[in-house]
């Protein structure tokens, strides 16, 4: 909305757009929106699609995002404690922290 009129639909189409040529921040925005409803239609489901394809190619920001939905059992994701962990665990390794990395492979998990 900045120089603008401010209009989430519209900016919901362009991160859908950026995050179909493969834009990592993109994937997940669009993925919250989606998982909100804000400017578009709420579909959990597809914003844990796009959270793990974002988480896929390394984004600790969709990492949490899995974690979350981990926890709540929300978007076709099972409730486990255990899952939303590793995903927490996954989003620190993915900011370089390396007990995190460790504790990853100590525990037979990968890192994405």
């Amino acid at each position: 909305g900045e120089g603008v009129e401010r209009d989430i639909s519209e900016a919901v189409k362009y991160f859908r757009l950026s995050a179909e040529q493969g834009n990592i921040d993109a994937m997940n925005v669009y993925g919250m929106c989606l998982y909100n409803g804000d400017g578009t239609t709420k579909n959990q489901s597809a914003a844990v699609k796009w959270y793990r394809l974002a988480a896929s190619k390394g984004s600790p920001h969709a990492m949490e995002n899995l974690a979350a939905c981990a926890l709540l059992g929300i978007g076709g994701m099972e409730k486990s404690i255990k899952e939303s962990t590793v995903w927490k665990v996954r989003a620190q390794a993915a900011r370089g922290d390396g007990n995190a990395v460790a504790w990853l492979v100590q525990n037979g998990y990968s890192l994405r």
